[in-house]
């Protein structure tokens, strides 16, 4: 057997080595030494699967129509292509050419890359042509103004049709409006208009008016002439009255009207009242005839109830002293007047301070009322001191603080409204509330900083709150449960509506603090003040009645209110005297009872004595062992021992804190004696 083999690589191709697209047939031939031979045959086969690639694919386009054509000239760049083999071919698919003219509507569009593989790619997009030209009427009519035909409640009016064009070629136009072209028209304004509408929908309107008049206008003959004159006395009003005008006017058929606020003859108030009369006919032609009634008030108002001189101390620490007095009151014929201070605010310095009230009507007519406030300097606060405060006020640890129901407004205190409100706050500066524990501790600075933040936004934005404090805050993003102090005017549903507005976009803002809010969640609700003595200064002796927002207070039957000005009622109520209460009658009523009542009285003692005299004198054999001389006693009710010496039978005594009664004892009776009554 020969070892000598030779093996020979048959076929295009080298390994390792390259292979194009194809099948490429290979094999091996091994031949001995004897010329006995093998083959072995393979095959490379090399395929294309890789896509062309279209690079600048056109974009769809919307574009208009040419202006007055029914089509829009397109263009756009063409893509090109590339591919792995070399071999491909880029196809333009759709009706139309680049740089061609395109009709109304969607042209869809594509290019496709096939290569010699028949791997494909596909490039789509549209041509939207679009109709946005309106139509064109032309020659549209004038509106028309002309009189009505003689004798005649109507006008023969006649115009030339208008035209229209279209780049559509597809329009049409339609008459609009009650009439026709060379018709009768009634009096008074017609409006027409014509209207073309084309295929696309594209619209325009062409609008013009017949107005049918008559102007021939009515005659109003001795139109009254204008009147100055002055008020009645203590009247706002002066009594004027005037002769009737008349009219003619060719129609023989017409109205006329009085105009203006009055009759005649009647009341006209102080000014100028212009008036008029006006003549209509059926045609609509208007005469007017005007005159005025001119009323001037020559009376001056009346101030009464001007404020008293008052004498005040400054309060500890200030300079100032608060003079607070009932506002006078002005009366004026006009019904209409100004009372105005010669000063704004309630502060006033140690000293004369004048204070004059002027009142003055429209008509310039002024009355003055005028009064000192005197202030000498601070006393000090204290409770027995309440000088040193006002009467709105009281003193509590050395300090004038407002009474309950009022709050301090420019250093003043003033009569308020209190009420409860809840809202829910859910974000501050747009970062979420999250409740802590140390918001459950009013003291503590958590609970401080969020209060403040609230209550800045609500007085910002509010415009009915005049202070705001914060009682509790809650759980639920946070929910601030506080008190809302209004003016005494204000009602729970106007400080509603006041707050539904300031929060009703979900946030409000007060400087760099914006507070989001769940406006739904608000609520508003009265506080009873009278449910505890902290919350009303009603007197010990007077009722406290709850009210929407405050409360009021009444003295109890037999007292008289005699609380200071401006406090409000039954503040300080004080029993009503005797004489006052019961008046003369009921004084000699009550002398009479109470002189038979003490006869009455009397009458009883003496019976009591001499039955008790009896029975000791009956009864007893002899006397205690415990007597005691009646000088060691005292009688019942004394303050102050009384002198030794024998008591008269009948007292009562104590001694030790024991209580006896004397009486006369022994075989004669000149012993005084003593029995023991109890403790």
């Amino acid at each position: 057997m020969s070892d000598e083999i030779g093996v020979t690589f048959d076929g295009e191709g080298t390994n390792p080595g390259n292979f194009t697209q194809g099948i490429t047939s290979l094999s091996y031939t091994a031949v001995d030494t004897a010329g006995n031979r093998a083959t072995c045959m393979f095959e490379i086969v090399v395929s294309d699967t890789e896509e062309p690639v279209i690079v600048g694919c056109p974009l769809s386009k919307s574009v208009p129509m040419q202006p007055g054509q029914n089509f829009a000239t397109v263009s756009w760049t063409e893509p090109t292509v590339s591919d792995n083999s070399y071999s491909v071919t880029l196809t333009f698919n759709g009706e139309g050419t680049n740089a061609g003219d395109f009709s109304l509507g969607i042209t869809s569009l594509s290019y496709t890359a096939v290569d010699a593989a028949g791997n494909r790619a596909t490039c789509m997009f549209e041509i939207v042509v679009s109709d946005t030209e309106e139509p064109v009427i032309v020659g549209c009519p004038l509106s028309k103004s002309v009189p009505m035909q003689p004798g005649q409640n109507f006008a023969t009016v006649s115009w030339t049709e208008p035209t229209v064009s279209d780049n559509s070629y597809s329009v049409t136009l339609t008459f609009n409006g009650q009439g026709t072209n060379a018709g009768d028209f009634s009096l008074g304004i017609t409006s027409l208009s014509y209207t073309a509408v084309d295929a696309a929908g594209n619209r325009a309107t062409c609008m013009f008016e017949i107005v049918v008049s008559d102007t021939e206008e009515p005659v109003i003959d001795q139109c009254p002439s204008t009147q100055s004159v002055s008020t009645e006395l203590n009247q706002d009003f002066a009594m004027v009255s005037w002769v009737e005008p008349s009219v003619t006017d060719n129609s023989n058929d017409f109205t006329q009207t009085f105009n203006g606020e009055g009759t005649n003859p009647g009341n006209f108030p102080i000014g100028i009242t212009s008036l008029s009369y006006t003549s209509v006919d059926a045609q609509g032609n208007t005469a007017t005839c005007m005159f005025a009634i001119v009323v001037s008030d020559h009376e001056a108002p009346i101030i009464t109830d001007c404020p008293s001189s008052q004498t005040l101390t400054t309060e500890l620490g200030s300079e100032t002293a608060t003079a607070i007095w009932a506002e006078p009151t002005a009366s004026d014929n006009s019904n209409s007047m100004t009372l105005t201070p010669s000063r704004s605010g309630d502060a006033f310095p140690v000293g004369q301070n004048i204070v004059t009230y002027a009142a003055q009507d429209p008509s310039g007519n002024t009355a003055t009322c005028t009064f000192v406030i005197s202030v000498m300097a601070p006393l000090g606060c204290s409770t027995s001191q309440l000088i040193s405060c006002g009467n709105t006020e009281t003193c509590v640890e050395n300090e004038c603080r407002c009474r309950p129901a009022f709050i301090r407004l420019n250093d003043v205190c003033t009569e308020a409204n209190k009420f409860s409100i809840s809202v829910r706050a859910l974000t501050l500066n747009g970062i979420d509330y999250e409740y802590t524990d140390a918001l459950s501790d009013p003291n503590s600075p958590e609970f401080q900083a969020e209060a403040n933040n609230f209550i800045i936004v609500m007085m910002q934005n509010t415009d009915t709150i005049y202070g705001v404090t914060v009682i509790e805050i809650q759980r639920g993003s946070l929910i601030f449960v506080a008190e809302a102090i209004t003016e005494p005017s204000t009602t729970m549903a106007q400080l509603q509506q006041d707050i539904d507005s300031a929060i009703q976009e979900g946030s409000a803002t007060a400087g760099p603090t914006t507070i989001s809010f769940a406006p739904d969640d608000t609520v508003i609700a009265d506080i009873n003040e009278c449910a505890s003595t902290t919350t009303n200064d009603c007197s010990e002796n007077a009722n406290c009645t709850n009210m929407v927002g405050s409360y009021t207070c009444t003295c109890h039957f037999g007292y008289t209110d005699r609380s200071p000005a401006g406090v409000g009622p039954a503040r300080v109520c004080e029993v009503t005297s005797l004489g006052g209460f019961l008046g003369v009658g009921g004084i000699i009523g009550v002398a009479v009872g109470a002189s038979v009542l003490v006869a009455i009285l009397f009458l009883c003692c003496i019976i009591a004595v001499r039955r008790i005299t009896h029975n000791n004198f009956a009864q007893r054999k002899r006397d205690p062992q415990t007597n005691v001389h009646l000088s060691s006693f005292r009688r019942a009710g004394d303050q102050r021992a009384r002198r030794q010496g024998p008591g008269r039978p009948g007292d009562v005594f104590r001694h030790d804190d024991n209580l006896y009664r004397g009486y006369v004892g022994g075989t004669r009776g000149s012993t005084p004696k003593s029995e023991f009554m109890g403790y």
